[in-house]
């Protein structure tokens, strides 16, 4: 399983990819966000001591795990960007979609990766 340092590595690997998506794009956007976002929550949770596991990080099960955490404010933004992510590749909005969710999705990834340094994550 990868460590803390790993997916804080992929998360920042993920924003540097996002800044090459072309504006045309936004779709794309919102889902490299969540995936940014993804991995500042499993850098957050694999710190943690009470030992996680890499069947347990899946993403459909962290929301579940930063409730017991108690970090709601992380598991808002995070279902957030999740749902965001999902309706542009799965529901095909509309490009004008997520152009107006943009500001949604750079608001929730803000919140999260700051309530994740204030856990001791770097960001």
């Amino acid at each position: 399983m990868a460590n803390a340092h790993v997916h804080l590595e992929q998360a920042r690997h993920n924003e540097v990819l996002r800044s090459s998506i072309p504006d045309t794009h936004p779709d794309w956007e919102l889902t490299v966000i969540f995936y940014s976002a993804l991995h500042y929550v499993r850098s957050f949770l694999s710190g943690r001591s009470v030992g996680y596991s890499a069947d347990d990080l899946r993403y459909d099960m962290l929301g579940h795990f930063l409730k017991l955490e108690r970090e709601p404010q992380i598991a808002h933004n995070f279902d957030i960007l999740r749902n965001l992510s999902y309706d542009s590749r799965y529901k095909c909005r509309s490009m004008s979609w997520a152009f107006q969710q943009m500001t949604v999705a750079e608001r929730a990834l803000k919140a999260l990766k700051t309530r994740v340094g204030e856990l001791g994550v770097s960001h």
